[in-house]
């Protein structure tokens, strides 16, 4: 019975993740939406439009910081989308060896030995691409999921009432 369960949560922990994600995230914005609610001059009584508020301004906020930290990033996501995949070539054939041996002033005696290296490890090197990959769309999955799942925990309209909040959630009630 118990390996059942540990299965189940294995199988499900993406799921599971999420939901977490999404209930934390909830909390953290929490005391935002509790705010505009009350100094809100239309849909006092709604909790819906003040989550979505919430989340725009946490997004424009998120998109500010990113933007201040790495200001270029933006012109440059494209081509390097594009560069990835043949980057991951070329360093799971070795190729990047010679490169890098070249940059840093490496022998050649180096860079052949790191170029074996990475050779040996092509298999470990294309099975990690491919696990980052799922992850990468996992992910951003995540990213539009979470909130939308944050609007309903925080507008209760996921639960039936505030008596189930009550007791499954008690810090998402005003």
């Amino acid at each position: 019975m118990f390996a059942l369960v540990l299965g189940t949560i294995y199988v499900a922990r993406a799921i599971i993740i999420i939901f977490a994600f999404s209930i934390l995230f909830a909390y953290l914005i929490n005391p935002v939406v509790r705010f505009l609610q009350r100094h809100s001059l239309f849909f006092k009584n709604l909790k819906g439009p003040h989550v979505v508020e919430a989340y725009l301004v946490f997004l424009v906020l998120a998109a500010l910081v990113a933007h201040g930290l790495a200001p270029d990033i933006h012109k440059h996501s494209s081509r390097l989308l594009i560069e990835i995949p043949a980057l991951a070539d070329r360093v799971s054939t070795g190729e990047i060896a010679s490169d890098l041996g070249r940059s840093l002033g490496w022998t050649d005696a180096q860079a052949v030995q790191v170029k074996t290296f990475l050779q040996g490890h092509r298999s470990n090197i294309e099975s990690f691409v491919e696990t980052t990959e799922g992850f990468a769309s996992t992910a951003v999955g995540g990213l539009l999921v979470i909130p939308i799942l944050a609007i309903f925990f925080l507008s209760d309209v996921l639960f039936s009432g505030k008596t189930t909040t009550r007791r499954c959630a008690p810090w998402l009630l005003s």
